[in-house]
């Protein structure tokens, strides 16, 4: 076991929290910790109740942020394949939605009518892809987090989301294609503002160093 995810009394609320507990640790350790203590529920000595979210969609209503693994891993479950710039595009423009604000850039999953994830299945209350849900969805539970695992998830999203809208930049060059996003206000987009990052050239979220993150906080 690379990192714990375990049972943490927060602010008087039965919670949970986390322990880095190898240097070598990757995202794919992280995921793996958070979704066995999600099916396995808290250790039997704090006598917590095991929540089950089957059937549950609230949080299929909320914003959904996405980072560049997050739409690899769809694009490849969804195609069997990893997509090329232009499929990059086509993807990004049917199923997420672009919002800038000057230089700022916000690259979130798609919502239907209703305002539900157009990956909900609405009569189940549950996942249509979710061996491949992103990362906010797998690393969600409706029970308070500690510190230590709120400031590590929300530093991995948002340097994977700055991955996200970099190669979005790159494959709008690559392809010679306009600018598209589907809400804008005053945008001023610079591919100068998007650094590489410790998602650059990964694929998969067992190549990504959680140490990396940590440095960030």
């Amino acid at each position: 076991m690379k990192v714990e995810i375990f049972p943490a009394e927060i602010k008087g609320n039965q919670g949970y929290d986390l322990r880095i507990l190898d240097p070598s640790a990757t995202i794919a350790d992280y995921l793996q910790a958070i979704n066995e203590f999600i099916e396995n529920g808290p250790s039997r000595r704090t006598r917590a109740p095991v929540r089950q979210c089957k059937g549950c969609d609230l949080c299929c209503y909320e914003r959904i942020p996405l980072t560049y693994i997050d739409v690899l891993v769809l694009y490849r479950h969804l195609h069997g394949q990893y997509p090329a710039p232009a499929q990059l595009l086509s993807f990004l423009n049917s199923h997420a939605y672009i919002y800038v604000q000057g230089r700022a850039v916000d690259i979130s999953l798609a919502r239907d009518e209703q305002g539900a994830c157009i990956f909900l299945d609405q009569t189940t209350g549950t996942c249509r892809v979710y061996q491949a849900r992103p990362l906010v969805c797998q690393t969600y539970l409706c029970s308070p987090a500690g510190k230590n695992f709120t400031r590590l998830r929300n530093t991995i999203v948002n340097l994977g989301e700055d991955e996200l809208v970099r190669q979005w930049l790159l494959a709008t060059q690559a392809c010679g294609a306009e600018l598209y996003f589907h809400e804008g206000w005053q945008p001023r987009i610079r591919l100068s503002d998007w650094d590489p990052g410790p998602f650059a050239e990964k694929k998969d979220y067992g190549e990504v160093i959680l140490s990396q993150f940590l440095e960030r906080r």
